[in-house]
């Protein structure tokens, strides 16, 4: 796999993550299909990045079938990340503020053996896996994190149909 659309993630950072959600308002996108767009991003041959489209609230998220989470040591899962890899997380938390969801997607991957989180629905780029998490106030802070393979996510409004 090449490290073109890691390397351009990493350099571009906020540039490319408003390409993805230009919105940027916790009302008008939805964690979930960020993460599948930075996933779509980083797995594209051609570096093709995807807009998320505004959801509304009653957006329905399916994931494959099939799709099986499992918990982790998020630190664990970077350190062992091959360079220019990544994998799409889904934190959660085990408390929240009002307005905050107990579940967060977002992407961790390693360039040129940094690990990076990229967050596309937050529009946040940051090194290092821990001072992503310590970023978040102590009552939305992600306690456990969970990893599947054959991330996908496609979202259908019913107001669409």
């Amino acid at each position: 796999m090449s490290c073109a659309n890691y390397r351009r993630l990493v350099s571009q950072g906020i540039t490319l993550l408003s390409q993805i959600n230009p919105n940027a308002h916790p009302q008008d996108a939805n964690c979930p299909e960020t993460a599948d767009a930075v996933n779509d991003f980083l797995n594209s041959s051609a570096g093709l990045v995807r807009q998320v489209r505004t959801a509304s609230a009653t957006a329905v998220f399916n994931f494959p079938r099939g799709l099986q989470w499992r918990y982790v040591d998020i630190n664990q899962v970077a350190i062992g990340l091959r360079n220019c890899s990544h994998v799409v997380v889904r934190g959660i938390r085990t408390t929240s503020a009002q307005g905050v969801t107990p579940e967060h997607y977002f992407v961790v991957l390693k360039v040129d053996n940094f690990v990076w989180v990229a967050d596309a629905y937050a529009i946040v780029l940051t090194r290092g896996v821990q001072a992503y998490v310590n970023s978040e106030p102590p009552a939305n802070r992600m306690t456990r994190f969970q990893i599947a393979s054959g991330y996908d996510v496609i979202v259908k409004d019913p107001l669409d149909f």
